[in-house]
C-alpha cells in the first residue's frame, strides 16, 4: 500500500472475529491492516456492518459470494420427488453441528422409518460412527468421509435435504451448492446464513445447539414433499440470482474496475465487458479453508 499498490482484503475465516475479540493486540492488528486497505470483500452483511464499525469507515467493504456453476445442477429432480435423505456436507466436527445432527437423526428415524442420512466430509469419522451408534441411527446411516465433485453434485440432486447444523460460519459453500440443486436447507441462524436462507420461504432455520426445534424441522420437510418442493424451488431460484458464477464474475470485475479507476491503475479490465448495473453491495460464498468447496460446508 506505502509502495502505491491497491490492497485487497477478503475475509473468509469462520473463525476471523474470534481471533480479532481474543485480546487487545489483535484488535490493533486486524482494525490497522483492514483500515488500510484499498477494498476489503466479505461473504455476508452483517461482517460488512462489522468491519466498516471496526475501521471507523476508513474503507470499503463490499459483500460478494462465491459463485458455482448452476448448469452442473440443471438436472436434480424437484426435492418433493426424491427418496427420503437428509445430506450433512461439511467439515465433520463440533463446529458444524454434525454430533447434534447425530441425536437428531435417532429422534428422526423413530418417527420416519424410511429415514436414511448421508454424512460426507472430513474429520472425525470415528466420532461420528460412535456417536450414531449411540443414538440408534447407525443403520439407516451412511458415513461416506470426502468426496470428489462430481459425487458431491449428484448427492445434492439425490437429497431430500441438506442439514448444516452449525455453531460458527462465515457462509457455507454446501448450502450455496444444495441451492443451486434446488434442494431446500435445514440450518441455523448464524453468520451469513440467515441473509440467503429464509426461513419458511427457501429452508428451515432453527437456533444453533436446538437438537428438538432441529429435528421438528427434518420430519416436517420429509413429511411433506409438497413444502420440499415449494422449498427447494424458491432456493434455486435464488441461486439463478445471486449464485452463477457469470453473475459473480460480473460483480468481481465491477469490483476490480471501480478500484482501478479511484486509484487511477491502467489495466486489462478497462476493455472488459461492462457488468450490469446493480447495487454497490454485491455477494459471494464461503471458502473457509483451503477444502472449503469440496467438503467443510
Amino acid at each position: 500500500r506505502w509502495a502505491g499498490v491497491p490492497v485487497v482484503v477478503q475475509v473468509h475465516g469462520s473463525g476471523f472475529e474470534q481471533f480479532r475479540s481474543r485480546n487487545r493486540w489483535n484488535r490493533c492488528l486486524v482494525d490497522w491492516g483492514l483500515g488500510r486497505a484499498s477494498r476489503v470483500l466479505v461473504l455476508h452483511r452483517a461482517m460488512q456492518r462489522a468491519i466498516e464499525d471496526w475501521t471507523r469507515g476508513s474503507t470499503v467493504v463490499e459483500v460478494v459470494y462465491n459463485g458455482v456453476v448452476l448448469a452442473d445442477y440443471d438436472a436434480a429432480p424437484d426435492a418433493g420427488e426424491r427418496e427420503p435423505i437428509v445430506l450433512f456436507l461439511g467439515e465433520v466436527g463440533q463446529r458444524k453441528g454434525v454430533w447434534d445432527l447425530a441425536v437428531a437423526a435417532g429422534r428422526v428415524r423413530q418417527e420416519i422409518g424410511d429415514a436414511r442420512f448421508v454424512f460426507a466430509g472430513q474429520g472425525d469419522l470415528v466420532g461420528l460412527s460412535a456417536a450414531l451408534d449411540e443414538s440408534g441411527a447407525s443403520e439407516c446411516s451412511e458415513v461416506v468421509g470426502w468426496v470428489e465433485e462430481k459425487e458431491r453434485i449428484a448427492l445434492h440432486a439425490r437429497a431430500s435435504l441438506l442439514c448444516l447444523p452449525s455453531y460458527a460460519e462465515q457462509l457455507p459453500m454446501s448450502i450455496i451448492e444444495a441451492m443451486a440443486a434446488g434442494t431446500p436447507v435445514v440450518s441455523t441462524t448464524v453468520a451469513g446464513i440467515p441473509e440467503i436462507v429464509e426461513d419458511e420461504r427457501s429452508g428451515l432455520l432453527v437456533r444453533p445447539g436446538d437438537v428438538e426445534g432441529l429435528s421438528s424441522a427434518l420430519v416436517r420437510l420429509l413429511r411433506e414433499p409438497s413444502l420440499r418442493t415449494r422449498l427447494g424451488r424458491a432456493a434455486r431460484l435464488r441461486a439463478l440470482e445471486s449464485f452463477d458464477h457469470e453473475v459473480v464474475g460480473q460483480q468481481l470485475v465491477a469490483c476490480w474496475r471501480s478500484l482501478l479507476l479511484k486509484e487511477g491503475v491502467s489495466g486489462p479490465l478497462e476493455g472488459a465487458e461492462e457488468a450490469p448495473a446493480g447495487p454497490a453491495v454485491v455477494q459471494k460464498v464461503e471458502p473457509v479453508t483451503d477444502s472449503e468447496s469440496s467438503q467443510v460446508g
